[in-house]
């Protein structure tokens, strides 16, 4: 804050540090007569209206954190500089131009570079075990699932007859994923998986979960509970307008009551209950 009544820069003692103190102290006199005996402090200041080093006086219960009076460099309270922004609170548009734009975070491309088509090959033709089970010519059955090895266009792959799933979409990945990974492995699998014919002529869709029992309580006096609903709204309304209905049951009787309304507002219902009687 500007104050030109002031001879003096002030600060809440609350925000000065004991470093900036300078040991010295000045007796102060306020707009009431009161004099007050305040610490001098050396603080960096960044207002509209002053900025750099400044000293000033520490007084705990300022009316604001900084006040600026008729110092040293100090402007003129008509011609603040609007540049210097303060405030605790930043606001979006003052963050988005001071933000720093960070670097795109990107994978580690040596880490997860893949081999050509050339390197594949060559890596499978040195591998020993892949000839043995080429030149062994087998078939295993694996899980029910026939697993055999076949050659094409020099890359030896792995074979699978009738392929299935494991129920979900995860234990599927997991199953993938003990044996095999690609880019993009996730989405091929949902997307398998999501497109299975057997699982959406079979799996049932829609199916509320069971609730679980609870205890009935056993009410013994009449009118002591009772369940309330509102059925509506009703088309085409009553000739006296009424398009609700509150319905009141009486858990004990069953005795039931059903009162036409016009509207279901808080206030509307609470009256309408406190004509009927209350429960607990």
């Amino acid at each position: 804050m500007r104050d030109t009544g002031c001879e003096s820069g002030v600060v809440r003692r609350q925000l000065v540090d004991a470093g900036q103190l300078t040991g010295e102290c000045c007796l102060l006199l306020r707009i009431d007569n009161t004099a007050l005996l305040a610490e001098k402090a050396v603080i960096n200041l960044r207002s509209p209206f002053l900025s750099g080093e400044v000293k000033a006086l520490c007084i705990p219960d300022a009316i604001c954190d900084v006040i600026v009076g008729n110092v040293d460099g100090a402007g003129s309270p008509e011609d603040p500089d609007l540049s210097v922004i303060v405030g605790v609170a930043m606001t979006r548009a003052q963050a988005k131009r001071d933000a720093v734009t960070k670097p795109l975070r990107v994978p580690d491309m040596e880490r997860h570079r893949g081999v050509d088509r050339e390197q594949l090959i060559k890596l499978q033709q040195e591998d020993p075990r892949i000839q043995e089970l080429l030149d062994a010519d087998r078939t295993s059955r694996r899980g029910g699932k026939v697993v055999s090895f076949e050659k094409a266009r020099g890359i030896v792959y792995r074979r699978y007859e009738g392929p299935g799933h494991s129920v979900s979409i995860k234990r599927t990945k997991d199953k993938v994923l003990s044996n095999f990974y690609w880019p993009g492995v996730d989405g091929d699998v949902t997307r398998y998986c999501r497109s299975c014919d057997v699982c959406q002529r079979t799996v049932k869709k829609g199916i509320v979960p069971r609730v679980p029992l609870e205890k009935v309580l056993l009410v013994d006096t009449r009118f002591k509970r009772v369940a309330m609903d509102i059925v509506g709204p009703i088309n085409p309304p009553s000739e006296a307008g009424h398009r609700f209905i509150l319905t009141l049951i009486d858990y004990a009787t069953r005795y039931a009551e059903a009162v036409p309304l016009r509207k279901i507002d808080t206030e509307t219902v609470a009256d309408t209950w406190r004509t009927r009687g209350s429960a607990e």
